[in-house]
């Protein structure tokens, strides 16, 4: 088998192409996005505009061809970046598919809606035609976060204006050794087309991917609906295990462990640094710092969920008790919302808005969620930092471990703390689930991200379990082979042959079994064995090879 991640350098290894058993399986999409730094039209950043272009009607076709013209020159004839000169906040990339061959995929497997946000490029822009398999909540949040997308970073209608740089990235890329596969996003009607090729799958359901692999989610304890993924095949087991979390007292369905029993190949991705979880700290600094806040105002506190999808995605979260834990189950039995955010909106606690335009009832103090963490320059962060960020007596806690605090923050005399909720697993808890579930037979084969502290988990691993397991090490663009001493293989007996057999009984120590000689020869069709008739001039059941009469040389 082989398995290569897809990855840019410098990004988290999320996503991994794995062949095994002659199939091909992409292992998560997800989407790269770059905010920029340089917020300006095209018009102001293009001095040396031609003069005569001004006395021109923009509706005339010269018009529009001079300035895609001009643009190109000045595109390719100076350093300026297709990045420098994008007239939108952010821009977006999937991994390098480049080098692959779409066709050769079988099946997509996604792990979370975050790891297929990527999802609309491959299949709308791409032409990936192939099957994609993923829970269905993972799939309703992805749709739901693509459209928080576009709604902050997509454009009204399909028109951009041809001396706009984006232009280029649209029609393809002019300058690939420049903007780096860098565009802008995809619309609405991209990921409506997408999500209808998605297949819905439930925790521990066995599909089945052209009769030679079993394909299994497990819930892998992240989010509502996460999943690591299994595939097996005849004796052999690879489990693929991403975005993961054993914090106890959520509310997502507990990490399964069992994915882990009987593993040949474990692949690790998407674990975060350094060996304690101090998740329940950083959540009590959190709830410290707001409650300390709050108790100097003196007031009752309402709170305000702000995005496109507010209303849609807490609704739903609510709706979805299968997929949470035991106790939270009980709560639906009882006809109570599982989560407490359903509670806090039944006593006009908790309101969500669409936008801070249409928040007009809204009540100071109070507590805001907003945000999209991939650009703090653009949607509702933008307003409320504005009207909020000039005050020195707000506070602005960053939770989420994605949000780029390389970014100007602007209006931030307000106080800013950044308070990482981080719940992955790290090395040492997959160190820790390995231990445990894996008890007596380690996997013999552990494939890591190349990260700070690997090097200690390689060797406190292999000092634990002496040559028990071999521990590789991946770093994006690179790819692992890994030879299998096949024990056995499934084959299959056809209808034909079967029907000619005659099973006798035969007693072996006590018990009474039905045997039959077989004779027949061995097909093999798409990595699937069958044993068929043997084909000969004579059937061996009419004409037997000594009633062959011999060869006279007399014979005319």
């Amino acid at each position: 088998m082989k398995i290569e991640c897809l990855d840019r350098p410098g990004a988290r290894p999320t996503t991994f192409l794995v062949e095994f058993k002659g199939n091909t399986i992409l292992f998560n999409c997800p989407l790269e996005i770059k905010a920029l730094s340089k917020l300006a039209d095209i018009d102001d950043v293009s001095p040396s505009t031609p003069p005569s272009m001004g006395n021109m009607g923009f509706n005339q076709l010269d018009t529009i061809l001079s300035r895609i013209i001009h643009n190109t020159k000045d595109i390719q004839g100076n350093d300026t970046t297709l990045l420098d000169r994008c007239d939108d906040g952010c821009v977006f990339r999937t991994v390098d598919f480049s080098l692959v061959d779409l066709n050769q995929i079988d099946v997509v497997l996604v792990a979370n809606s975050e790891l297929m946000l990527g999802l609309p490029f491959l299949t709308e822009y791409l032409g990936y035609k192939g099957k994609i398999f993923a829970t269905e909540p993972t799939i309703e949040f992805a749709r739901q976060r693509m459209e928080e997308l576009v709604a902050y970073h997509g454009r009204q209608g399909s028109f951009i204006s041809p001396e706009s740089a984006l232009h280029f990235s649209q029609v393809g890329n002019m300058n690939r050794r420049v903007d780096e596969q860098w565009r802008s996003l995809y619309t609405l009607r991209d990921i409506r087309l997408c999500m209808q090729k998605i297949k819905p799958v439930r925790f521990n359901e066995h599909l089945s991917l052209y009769e030679t692999m079993t394909l299994v989610p497990y819930s892998s304890g992240y989010s509502l609906g996460s999943a690591n993924w299994s595939l097996e095949a005849t004796d052999r087991k690879i489990v693929l295990m991403s975005t993961s979390s054993i914090v106890a007292n959520r509310h997502p369905a507990l990490f399964d462990m069992t994915i882990m029993e009987k593993a040949d190949v474990v692949l690790v991705s998407d674990v975060r640094s350094g060996e304690q979880n101090d998740t329940e700290s950083i959540r009590k600094k959190i709830l410290s710092h707001t409650a300390r806040h709050l108790k100097s105002l003196h007031m009752s506190i309402p709170f305000y969920v702000v995005s496109p999808v507010a209303r849609r995605s807490l609704e739903y979260a609510n709706i979805l008790g299968e997929w949470m834990t035991a106790g939270h189950q009980d709560i639906v039995n009882m006809a109570t919302k599982p989560l407490e955010h359903g509670q806090l909106q039944e006593e006009k606690e908790l309101f969500a808005y669409d936008s801070l335009q249409d928040a007009i009832d809204i009540k100071e103090p109070s507590i805001l969620l907003t945000g999209d963490y991939t650009c703090l320059k653009k949607g509702s962060v933008i307003s409320a930092l504005e009207h909020w960020g000039k005050d020195q007596r707000n506070l602005c806690i960053i939770t989420d471990p994605e949000t780029l605090l390389s970014q100007d923050i602007p209006h931030s005399r307000m106080k800013i703390i950044s308070l990482i909720l981080n719940t992955r697993v790290s090395l040492w808890d997959v160190g820790s689930i390995l231990a445990t579930a894996c008890r007596d037979t380690p996997p013999p084969h552990i494939i890591i991200p190349d990260m700070l502290g690997s090097d200690r988990f390689k060797e406190k691993w292999e000092m634990e379990h002496p040559e028990a397991t071999q521990l590789h090490t991946m770093n994006p663009g690179e790819s692992i082979s890994i030879a299998f001493k096949n024990k056995m293989e499934m084959i299959v007996i056809s209808e034909e042959l079967a029907a000619r057999l005659v099973p006798e009984a035969a007693q072996i120590n006590g018990v009474v079994y039905a045997i039959a000689p077989i004779t027949g020869a061995l097909a093999m069709y798409n990595n699937n064995y069958e044993l068929q008739p043997i084909t000969e001039p004579y059937d061996e059941y009419l004409l037997k090879p000594t009633e062959i009469a011999p060869f006279n040389n007399n014979d005319t």
